[in-house]
């Protein structure tokens, strides 16, 4: 669905901004963010990579070019500046478009967002747990090399929940699996997270990440806002932005922004923060840490895909509310 300004479009065309969702598929979770890019004067896409039934089932060789296809489109509309057209990812989504961009899948955007990303092509995932020798995503027509996903580690957290799930409900608070251990150790064992084997039980040596899985941020033209959470519990965001931004050249304009108790799910505008967790996965973050982040962030991205370039280079900010 695409969101326009109010009134005639400028001379050129409205800035514009392509908006991706996660692992939650459609296009439905990207309305709020669209609708309120175009309250401060961006055409902005919510765009779907893949359908809710089929994320349901599983997220696996996806087609890369479903980003390219969708940001294409956004360019060739007559109300669009086709040199200012942005791209903004969430989770998975912002995996699949920085993996598309990078190889070559989709047209660089002139400036990209990504929140609560990742640095690598994980394995495919679906209702039941990873997919044995599957990739996530593909590229014209060939799977994209992946890390494997660790999910035996979260069985103890499954039987446990077992046995507390009547003590929970007596407390009315939810019984929630924990994934992130899971993507550390997963991170530790491709040798790119140090220390994260041992704080979530793991053993053994690392062993290098299959050529190809890791993310080659710097082959992203323009500049890159990364958003992590502290408090992330879905998947290693803060730790991935990292490896992103050492991954950059200085000089690109790039900033990377951590809040401090906030979680996985990150959102434009003041939208309800009193359930960080859906469908029995615990996305991370307080109440108060997840309201002052999505406060703060608005105003961050719209200034940041209006601003021009910093010569300066690379910028980190943590952000206290």
């Amino acid at each position: 669905m695409l969101f326009v300004p109010t009134g005639p479009a400028p001379q050129n065309g409205w800035p514009a901004v392509a908006c991706f969702g996660g692992s939650e598929g459609g296009f439905e979770s990207q309305l709020s963010n669209a609708a309120t890019l175009a309250g401060h004067g961006f055409a902005a896409l919510a765009a779907c990579w893949i359908t809710e039934a089929d994320a349901a089932q599983n997220i696996s060789l996806v087609p890369l070019e479903r980003f390219g296809a969708a940001l294409t489109w956004l360019v060739g509309r007559d109300e669009v500046d086709a040199d200012r057209v942005a791209a903004m990812a969430i989770s998975r989504g912002a995996e699949g478009l920085l993996a598309a961009v990078v190889g070559g899948a989709a047209p660089g955007p002139t400036r990209m967002v990504l929140v609560s990303p990742s640095a690598v092509s994980w394995q495919a995932l679906g209702s039941a747990g990873e997919l044995p020798d599957t990739a996530s995503w593909t590229r014209h027509g060939e799977p994209v090399p992946w890390v494997p996903v660790d999910t035996g580690l979260l069985m103890r957290q499954i039987v446990r929940n077992a046995w507390t799930v009547g003590r929970d409900i007596a407390h009315r608070r939810p019984s929630l699996l924990r994934l992130r251990p899971a993507y550390e150790r997963s991170l530790a064992a491709a040798g790119l997270l140090a220390g994260a084997s041992a704080r979530s039980g793991g053993t053994g040596h690392p062993t290098a990440a299959p050529p190809g899985s890791v993310l080659d941020a710097s082959a992203v033209p323009g500049p890159m806002l990364l958003v992590a959470g502290a408090d992330d519990e879905l998947w290693p965001s803060e730790p991935m932005a990292r490896m992103l931004a050492a991954g950059r050249p200085a000089g690109r304009g790039d900033d990377l922004v951590v809040y401090p108790g906030a979680g996985h799910l990150l959102r434009l505008g003041l939208l309800p923060t009193d359930a960080p967790w859906t469908n029995g996965i615990a996305f991370g973050g307080t109440r108060d840490g997840l309201a002052a982040a999505q406060a703060d962030l608005t105003g961050r991205v719209v200034r940041f895909l209006t601003s021009a370039d910093d010569p300066a280079g690379r910028q980190e900010r943590v952000a206290t509310g």
